[in-house]
């Protein structure tokens, strides 16, 4: 049994919203943290955190006025990541999956929240999106994770892999025939 599953790949190909269908086939406990696009006028001017169920985004990067367009173009806080770190050990004292929507290059520079996803991994039944160009900054943390690489092309074989993981942690949560019509779709 391993620690948790990692689904990684490029930036904009579909991992969040993967991830977001499959949870709709977990009909069991599950708790976790996810990373939204902040948009203005079609353009993503920063990104927010949600920890647990708590009803807001927390804010952790905004566009600088006039920056080119790279990560470097954002004002980053880290007080969501600190906020999110002092949260998950009640996160993970839940029954169920725990998920994190995704660790990324901005989360790498609070390093208390680095340390409570290592524990996170620890603790087993996790299911975590990672951005490709951060993988090898994570993937050392979260120890004995299995990766699995989604790309446009390969969606239904990643998919596939993700539901076998589930079976395996979810047990009778997992809705499979939802999933199957999900892979159809």
């Amino acid at each position: 049994m391993t620690a948790g599953l990692v689904l990684t790949g490029g930036l904009q190909v579909g991992k969040s919203t993967l991830l977001r269908r499959i949870l709709r086939c977990v009909h069991g406990p599950w708790s976790g943290l996810f990373t939204f696009r902040l948009w203005e006028k079609e353009r993503c001017i920063g990104y927010g955190l949600q920890i647990g169920d708590e009803p807001t985004v927390r804010i952790f990067a905004q566009e600088k006025r006039g920056a080119d367009p790279s990560p470097a173009r954002f004002d980053l806080d880290l007080q969501p990541f600190a906020a999110a770190a002092e949260a998950m050990p009640r996160l993970l004292s839940r029954p169920g999956l725990f998920v994190i929507d995704e660790l990324g290059v901005f989360e790498q520079s609070c390093t208390d929240y680095c340390r409570a996803v290592a524990e996170a991994s620890r603790r087993g039944s996790c299911l975590f999106v990672v951005q490709q160009r951060a993988l090898d900054f994570w993937l050392p943390l979260l120890g004995d994770v299995v990766a699995v690489s989604f790309e446009r092309e390969n969606r239904r074989r990643a998919a596939e892999e993700i539901l076998d993981y589930l079976k395996e942690e979810c047990g009778e949560f997992l809705h499979a025939h939802h999933f199957e019509s999900f892979l159809e779709g």
